[in-house]
């Protein structure tokens, strides 16, 4: 595939972030490209782990003051998901002294099958669970967005793949798995019903981050749970899913370069590359919203700054707040 410039540098950093390549961009950035690259992350929903592939570049080859601008909105995008699961864990907590089940979906249940929280933003909770729980929240004082559902929206009809697509679903509370995000553990979708959440998805819009959450997926999360790709091949092709799973696994691997497996190697090519370019365009709104940020951790950064007082001594501590020890291997500190 052809891509912009700004694009092949992104998705390159995040290859660098999310599976650990060394590969350098090997071609230079000039700053207004700099800037295309960070909003379109930031709108793409990949800010952070963009942010994170681009720790081993000098920060002398970007322009002056955006390393520091860059880091103000990762950081900020850090913080609130910290708050988020924070929150979601309180919610939790307080659930089970009633027996009452729950399940994370959309950002939380995509962060469990990350290697490090810091990759993927949690922006918002949507939660399933077998009756209304938004008193409680309410209780709790949620300061993110919350939603809740009763049951999953799953495809209509009598067909023979419907009605097991159906059937797997209807049991995804049953089979949650209660999975370290951080500091937290929470209860997310099984691997296989992640999976398939993740397909109906896609047959709707896929995006960059949707890609990103399929490819964590297939390559953490079933070698992980020990989970048998080849039965899961096998139930997506009974539930109807199987070339929408292909179609998603050859643009994966066109945009992280991971190796093509035989499963989807023969997935329409043509469809796959048009996926990928139509996941890299993002929505005007979100992009007009990330520019106007960026301007202003732009402006934030050129500020002259004060010469800093010297502090009173403080016993010394080793303690460290959660949201420390949650970037922690994200931003270098230890």
């Amino acid at each position: 595939m052809n891509f912009k410039t700004t694009d092949r540098a992104l998705l390159a950093l995040l290859r660098s972030a999310l599976f650990e390549s060394e590969e350098a961009l090997g071609f230079p950035l000039e700053e207004n490209e700099w800037k295309i690259l960070i909003t379109h992350a930031d709108a793409l929903g990949v800010l952070p782990p963009a942010f994170n592939g681009a720790l081993t570049i000098p920060p002398t080859a970007l322009p002056k003051y955006l390393p520091e601008a860059w880091s103000e909105l990762a950081h900020r995008k850090l913080e609130h998901a910290e708050t988020v699961l924070t929150e979601e864990a309180a919610l939790v907590k307080v659930l089970r002294e009633t027996h009452t089940p729950i399940l994370f979906l959309a950002d939380t249940a995509a962060a469990a099958y990350y290697p490090h929280p810091s990759l993927r933003t949690v922006r918002s909770t949507e939660c399933l669970c077998e009756r209304s729980i938004k008193a409680v929240a309410d209780s709790l004082a949620f300061s993110s967005a919350f939603s809740e559902k009763q049951s999953l929206t799953v495809p209509k009809g009598e067909s023979i793949e419907a009605i097991r697509l159906r059937s797997l679903l209807a049991r995804a509370l049953d089979t949650s798995t209660d999975t370290e995000i951080g500091d937290y553990t929470l209860p997310v979708p099984s691997a296989a019903v992640q999976a398939l959440l993740l397909l109906l998805a896609a047959e709707k819009k896929p995006s960059l981050l949707l890609l990103a959450d399929w490819a964590m997926l297939l390559h953490y999360a079933f070698e992980r749970q020990e989970i048998n790709l080849a039965m899961q091949v096998r139930s997506w092709e009974q539930c109807g899913l199987l070339d929408t799973a292909k179609r998603l696994s050859y643009a994966a691997s066109l945009a992280f370069a991971l190796d093509t497996a035989e499963w989807f190697e023969d997935a329409n090519k043509e469809e796959a590359e048009q996926l990928l370019a139509d996941a890299l365009i993002p929505d005007e709104a979100k992009l007009l919203r990330a520019e106007k940020n960026l301007d202003i951790a732009i402006k934030r950064a050129e500020r002259p700054k004060k010469a800093p007082s010297v502090p009173k001594k403080k016993k010394q501590t080793n303690e460290k707040s959660a949201f420390s020890r949650l970037i922690g291997g994200f931003f270098g500190k230890k």
